[in-house]
């Protein structure tokens, strides 16, 4: 009797195999592994895009450049061949920051552009050397980034710009109507500026140490610009901001105007042929102010003349 009572009691009692248990939580893990997976590959395809640019914002290393007729030991800027002893040509140039052009063997050194040549931040070009050692001949634009040291000899049949608080260790000449020299703030240029047709322009507190000659270009300095030498034009105005000055040169024009602003010292005379001549407010100059055809001359207040004021047709 009481084994019937068990017997009845296990047949009625169902039972689920360890198996389906086994299954069914198998089937429960299976969507989770798949989302851990594929959150994994999501994680390390955006760690690889972050180094990659975290690798392109890395500045690229400077590079230390060498003029030299000897194959083994110079190292030429990209697209300088050389066409034969200290001589060098190129068509377009890129620098980088930083990178550097010495000269090892052969001087003085030229090297021609057909392209246009541009310089990137902190170049030091020829910086042991002598400007005389050194030519650059642009038959395109030349630009000059911020804070670079270009020591040579320029001359040019297009636009040069030379970047703030940088200098130019040689002479600056252009040629023809695209040969316009801009000077950024705060730059300097140690040689004479020259050009035929070109305007040239210094920006604020820049330095020229060779005076500024042109024929018909128009000659414009910003405030408290430093010219060491005469301004000339033959055709073109010249205007000079306030606070700026000259040492040991005037400013002569032919048929252009000129215009000084506040506080200008001029260290010479002021001449003109034609054009007419304006004195700012407390300007000066040590020598005479002079139009020998009908140029009008104006004086403002507090204008001082070191020696005498005379036209010949034009008003005073």
């Amino acid at each position: 009797m009481i084994r019937s009572i068990i017997t009845r009691n296990i047949s009625s009692m169902q039972f689920r195999p360890s198996s389906s248990i086994v299954l069914r939580d198998f089937s429960l893990t299976l969507p989770h592994l798949s989302k851990v997976r594929s959150l994994s590959v999501r994680c390390l395809l955006r760690s690889v895009a972050l180094f990659s640019l975290l690798l392109a914002s890395l500045p690229a290393q400077a590079a230390d450049y060498i003029l030299s007729d000897d194959s083994e030991t110079r190292h030429l800027p990209p697209g300088v061949t050389v066409d034969s002893p200290g001589k060098y040509s190129c068509g377009v140039l890129t620098l980088g920051a930083d990178d550097t052009i010495s000269i090892e063997d052969t001087k003085p050194a030229t090297i021609t552009f057909s392209g246009a040549f541009t310089t990137g931040d902190d170049n030091n070009i020829n910086a042991s050397g002598n400007a005389s050692e050194l030519t650059l001949i642009t038959t395109a634009a030349l630009t000059v980034g911020f804070h670079n040291f270009v020591n040579a000899n320029v001359i040019s049949t297009a636009a040069v710009n030379l970047g703030i608080a940088s200098n130019l260790g040689g002479d600056l000449t252009t040629t023809g109507a695209s040969g316009i020299v801009t000077l950024a703030a705060e730059s300097w240029v140690a040689g004479h500026i020259v050009t035929d047709a070109g305007a040239v322009t210094a920006g604020e507190l820049s330095t020229v140490d060779g005076g500024i000659a042109t024929q018909a270009g128009v000659v414009t300095l910003g405030e408290d610009v430093w010219v060491v030498g005469g301004i000339s034009t033959a055709a073109g105005g010249v205007t000079v901001g306030a606070l700026s000055r000259t040492f040991g040169g005037g400013i002569a024009s032919e048929t252009g105007v000129v215009t000084l602003g506040a506080n200008v010292k001029i260290d010479g005379d002021i001449s003109t042929i034609a054009g007419a001549i304006t004195i700012g407010d407390g300007s000066a100059t040590c020598g005479n102010v002079i139009s020998t055809g009908a140029g009008v001359v104006t004086l403002t207040t507090n204008v001082i003349i070191g020696r005498s004021i005379s036209t010949i047709a034009g008003a005073i």
